[in-house]
């Protein structure tokens, strides 16, 4: 996403999910120059866990691969 100029916005409410924003530039100009200059650094988690529930063995894997966890 950085590499591209884009980003990407959470926002999450109990009760009624979570919703991701990909904001990816067509062409660059000044807004996405600007967004590359300011770009915030992402908050650090403290122990959470994620549960992921997929069929798809691919997926799974994925997931492990980039967190090194091992599957219950």
């Amino acid at each position: 996403m950085k590499s591209h100029g884009g980003f990407i916005t959470v926002y999450s409410e109990v009760g009624k999910g979570t919703a991701f924003k990909v904001y990816l530039p067509a062409i660059t100009t000044n807004e996405t120059l600007k967004a590359q200059e300011h770009q915030h650094e992402l908050p650090a988690g403290h122990g959470e866990s994620i549960l992921v529930v997929d069929d798809e063995d691919q997926i799974r894997e994925i997931n492990q691969k980039n967190t090194g966890n091992t599957w219950i």
